[in-house]
């Protein structure tokens, strides 16, 4: 027995044409599930994102005198930081000469996603720093001596935590 259909050729074209439709919507229904995942993705590692930054432009930005006077004598209360790669150090902001003066350079800089800027100082012939600079440039904490892995944060309670005020 032989079984014959016959197709009306408008139904051929309807059904081609809801084909291509589907698909279209397929296409637009994955594209924006794609920037949806995308944008979300995205925004929850922003605060992973840092943006490096030139020498330069991180020792115009950190460069000045720095004071707590909240410190005795031990670590100084007075630091100052020149942009030809000079520092000084005063025990007391009221003395009138240094205790300590040396050279420093600023090894790595980058900025968070915050706008702070974070970075490595090396004082040649004494310690790294890991330091971290607010958006508003007028709060340094950093930690003194530090070797260790880089950190997403500076915690007051770890050893060697320092804090400085732009005079």
């Amino acid at each position: 027995m032989k079984i014959v259909i016959y197709y009306k050729e408008s139904s051929i074209r309807r059904a081609r044409s809801h084909r291509f439709l589907v698909s279209s919507k397929m296409k637009t229904r994955t594209f924006i599930l794609m920037s949806t995942f995308l944008f979300t993705v995205t925004i929850l590692f922003a605060d992973d994102l840092k943006i490096n930054v030139s020498i330069d432009d991180a020792m115009d930005r950190f460069c000045g005198t720095w004071v707590n006077t909240e410190y005795s004598s031990i670590p100084t209360q007075k630091d100052v930081y020149n942009r030809d790669g000079t520092w000084e150090w005063w025990r007391k902001v009221s003395f009138a000469k240094p205790i300590h003066k040396g050279k420093f350079v600023i090894e790595e800089a980058w900025i968070d996603s915050e706008g702070n800027l974070w970075f490595w100082i090396k004082h040649i012939g004494w310690e790294q720093d890991y330091g971290r600079l607010d958006k508003s440039g007028n709060v340094w904490e950093y930690i003194y001596d530090y070797s260790g892995e880089s950190l997403t944060e500076i915690d007051p309670n770890t050893p060697g935590y320092r804090i400085r005020y732009r005079q």
